[in-house]
């Protein structure tokens, strides 16, 4: 995974500070683009496939960051030792935990989650910037019914 302090560095970033391959489009949306950088996720479909710069690429849907997780589930089933992860932010009617799958839908949001009190890291597309949130905080992202929240292991 990554460090908190390796987060902390990238609160207040633009895309374009975090993507060396060049897809710094405002008008898309970034949370999983950012995400998958941070991390290294670079399967299924990346920024390189929208545009040919010279950096790593990095995988930018939610649902094939979902994909790439080797356990997810419901966050009120999160077990209370894991302190690093990732938290995505949909409808319920859109994941399917059993399957592993989420539906390729608008409305989906996936942030870094980090320490006891899981702050949130993530990119707000609106800002166009990392911010670092409360749980709380982040799932006003979307309202009801589009506030459900998951969780998803990468070890």
């Amino acid at each position: 995974m990554v460090t908190e302090t390796e987060l902390n560095g990238t609160v207040g970033q633009h895309i374009s500070a975090i993507c060396g391959v060049g897809f710094h489009d405002d008008n898309q949306n970034h949370c999983a683009h950012y995400v998958s950088h941070l991390l290294g996720l670079r399967r299924f479909v990346t920024c390189r496939a929208l545009v040919r710069g010279a950096g790593t690429p990095a995988t930018i849907r939610v649902d094939d960051v979902f994909r790439q997780c080797v356990r997810v589930g419901v966050w009120a089933d999160l077990p209370p030792e894991v302190g690093q992860g990732l938290v995505f932010l949909t409808n319920p009617v859109n994941v399917n935990v059993s399957r592993q799958t989420m539906s390729a839908v608008r409305r989906k949001h996936v942030g870094i989650f980090m320490g006891p009190a899981r702050q949130v890291f993530h990119y707000d597309n609106d800002m166009k910037k990392v911010v670092r949130q409360t749980i709380d905080v982040f799932r006003r992202h979307y309202p009801p019914p589009d506030d459900g929240l998951f969780f998803g292991l990468l070890i």
